[in-house]
C-alpha cells in the first residue's frame, strides 16, 4: 500500500497520477460490470462536443478523412474562446480564422452542426455509442463510434485589483479587443501577472494558465506599435514565455518594456475608483516603493473550464475531470488526447490552457485518434 501522509515532490506527483489512472480504470470497469471483452462492428461516425476552434478543426479533419461528424455546441454561435480573440503574437487575425473555420464547417456535407444544443444522455461501447441531444427542435439521437470533447475554457473575470471599480482596470482579453479596435491611446500601462492564479486561496486557481505571459507580451508590443513612446510596466511573479515566445520577451525588453518582479507577500496594491487609478509596488532594483498613476491597469487572470459541465459530461461517459475541472488524460506524457475509456478523446482548452495553434494541433491529433478507430470494421468494446 502507498504510504500515508501528504504527497511531496516528484514521488508525490507520480503517486497522484497513478491513483488517478487507477481510479479511471476502476470506474470504467464499474460501468462495464467487469464484462468480458467482445468485438463489435464500428459505427463510422464521430460526435464532437464543443464548437470552438478545437471542435471545428477536429470536425473538419475527421470529415476530410471521410467520416461523418455531428458537431454539438451549447451556445447559439460557434467559436468559443476564439470568438473573443482578435490577434495572435505572430500577427494572425483570429476573427478571420474563426470565419474561415465556421463557414467551412457549416458548408461541409459531412458535418452536421447543432448550436444551442447539449448532450443529455449517453450509453454504449467503443465503436457503438448512442447519445441523446437536446436541441431547439427537440430530442435528437446520434449513433456514433467515437467522441471528441472540445468544450473549451474562458478568461476568468477577477474580483481584485479594482476590477469593476474603474474603467481603467481591464483584463488582457479586454485590452486586446480595444487595441484591435484602435481604442487605446494610453501613454502609461501597468500589467499585473498571475492574478488569482498559482494560489491556493479561496477563489483562486492553483495552476499556471501558460498563455497569460505571452498575451501580456503580445499586447505590450501592440501598444508600442501604436505609440513607441508609451511606457509599459509588467509586474510579474515568474515570466513564462516558453519556447519561441522567448523572442517576444527579448523584443519587449529591447523596446523599453519594464519587467518588475514581486512576491505574494509584497503584491501590488491598486486603488481604483471611476476614472482614477493608482498602483503601488516595490521595485527590488530600486529598493523602494513606487507609486504610479497609469492610464490603464491590465490584469492577466488565467483561464478556467466550465467545471460543472465537464463533470456532467464525464459522468455520462464514465471518464474523469481533475481537481480544476479540466478533463483528465490517460497519460500526461504518452496519451494527452486519450481517456482511459476507449473511443473517447479530447482536444483544446478543456484539456488544459493553451494557445490557439496548440489547440488546433491537438485537434488534429484527436481527429487522427478518432479516425484510427472509425476506420476499423470491428473494435474491442468497452461500455461508456
Amino acid at each position: 500500500p502507498a504510504p500515508e501522509g501528504p504527497e511531496e515532490g516528484a514521488n508525490g506527483s507520480a503517486q497522484a497520477a497513478a491513483r488517478a489512472t487507477l481510479t479511471q480504470a476502476v470506474r470504467s470497469s464499474w460501468y462495464t460490470g467487469f464484462a468480458p471483452t467482445v468485438r463489435e462492428s464500428v459505427e463510422q461516425t464521430a460526435l464532437v462536443v464543443g464548437g470552438g476552434a478545437a471542435g471545428m478543426r477536429t470536425a473538419l479533419d475527421l470529415a476530410a478523412l471521410g467520416h461523418s461528424v455531428h458537431l454539438v455546441e451549447q451556445h447559439e454561435v460557434l467559436g468559443g474562446n476564439l470568438g473573443t480573440a482578435r490577434f495572435t503574437l505572430k500577427g494572425g487575425d483570429a476573427q478571420t480564422l474563426l470565419k474561415d473555420l465556421e463557414s467551412t464547417v457549416r458548408a461541409h456535407e459531412q458535418v452536421q452542426v447543432y448550436t444551442g444544443a447539449r448532450v443529455v444522455a449517453a450509453q454504449g461501447r467503443v465503436g457503438a455509442f448512442r447519445t441523446e441531444l437536446e436541441t431547439a427542435d427537440g430530442a435528437v439521437e446520434v449513433l456514433h463510434g467515437a467522441v471528441a470533447f472540445t468544450t473549451g475554457a474562458s478568461e476568468v473575470k477577477p474580483s481584485c485589483y479594482g476590477y469593476g471599480d474603474s474603467t481603467k482596470v481591464v483584463t488582457q482579453k479586454e485590452l486586446e479587443g480595444r487595441l484591435a479596435d484602435g481604442e487605446v491611446s494610453a501613454k502609461d500601462v501597468v500589467m499585473i501577472q498571475c492574478v488569482e492564479s498559482r494560489e491556493t486561496a479561496e477563489g483562486c486557481r492553483p495552476y499556471c494558465s501558460r498563455v497569460c505571459c505571452t498575451h501580456a507580451l503580445k499586447n505590450a508590443l501592440k501598444i508600442l506599435d501604436a505609440d513607441p513612446e508609451a511606457q509599459v510596466t509588467v509586474l510579474y511573479r515568474d515570466l513564462r514565455a516558453y519556447g519561441a515566445n522567448e523572442h517576444a520577451y527579448r523584443e519587449a525588453r529591447d523596446r523599453g518594456v519594464l519587467f518588475v518582479p514581486f512576491e505574494l507577500d509584497q503584491r501590488p496594491v491598486v486603488d481604483a475608483s471611476g476614472d482614477s487609478v493608482s498602483v503601488r509596488y516595490t521595485d527590488p532594483g530600486l529598493g523602494a516603493e513606487v507609486t504610479d498613476t497609469p492610464d490603464l491597469v491590465t490584469l492577466s487572470t488565467g483561464m478556467a473550464p466550465d467545471a460543472a459541465e465537464n463533470a456532467r459530461l464525464a459522468g455520462l461517459y464514465g471518464v474523469e475531470t481533475d481537481a480544476n475541472g479540466f478533463f483528465r488524460e490517460k497519460s500526461a506524457k504518452a496519451a494527452t488526447t486519450d481517456f482511459t475509456v476507449k473511443g473517447l478523446y479530447m482536444a483544446g482548452l478543456c484539456h488544459a490552457p493553451k494557445h490557439i495553434e496548440e489547440s488546433l494541433a491537438q485537434a488534429g491529433a484527436a481527429a487522427g485518434r478518432c479516425s484510427a478507430l472509425l476506420s476499423k470494421d470491428r473494435a474491442s468494446s468497452e461500455k461508456a
